[in-house]
């Protein structure tokens, strides 16, 4: 009798454990955005698109809603055309992948010299 408890506690114990394990989604390829070519190259404009979005359980991006931007609506389209090329490693939990979502990011749009 005494093995058998010994035995079920080890057991519910691993159970316990590896039913815990979770991995977030991790990005994998990150694709720059392009500059608006119109009505703004010639007025040197910097700003940033803050996104969300989910990653399915094949690691793409989907459902992109714009949250915030500066200036306003100016990059939106660039920024989420660039994310959406993006590629992930989908979240894992007890070995499966599965959809993680509302993630968020933002995207800086800078001019170099």
């Amino acid at each position: 009798m005494r093995r058998l408890l010994i035995m079920l506690v080890i057991i519910s114990t691993s159970l316990f454990t590896f039913a815990d394990v979770t991995q977030e989604a991790k990005l994998i390829l990150k694709v720059a955005p392009k500059f608006p070519t119109q009505p703004y190259h010639n007025e040197n404009l910097e700003g940033w698109v803050k996104l969300q979005f989910d990653v399915t359980e094949l690691g793409e991006v989907t459902n992109i809603i714009v949250l915030e931007s500066s200036p306003s609506r100016v990059f939106d389209r660039s920024a989420k055309k660039a994310l959406a090329k993006w590629r992930y490693s989908p979240k894992v939990i007890n070995n499966k992948p599965v959809t993680s979502n509302g993630l968020t990011e933002r995207i800086e749009f800078k001019l170099t010299e």
